[in-house]
């Protein structure tokens, strides 16, 4: 199981082995984390841009508003044209 050696060092059986494994395991680690970074990235990106439901209520309340105020010009322009043809006749 375990066995001293030299001065006061105690070495354990299949220490060394367990090391070898997790360097093993942390190059996995590795390939593994970047995913998760470039996964990150992509989902901040994500959150950076907005919903497209946002998106689309924002230009339907922009084309009522631009309907409205066409609507309202075109009278504005109605009346005035009307009242210049009863005074030039």
């Amino acid at each position: 199981m375990s066995s001293v050696s030299g001065q006061g060092a105690i070495e354990i059986e299949g220490f060394d082995d367990d090391f070898e494994e997790d360097t093993f395991m942390a190059e996995d680690g590795r390939d593994t984390y970047e995913e998760e970074e470039e996964e990150e990235e992509y989902e901040a990106e994500e959150d950076d841009q907005p919903d497209i439901e946002t998106l689309l209520m924002d230009a339907e309340d922009d084309r009522v508003a631009l309907i409205a105020t066409s609507q309202m010009l075109q009278r504005k322009l109605y009346t005035i044209f009307s009242t210049r043809k009863n005074t030039e006749v």
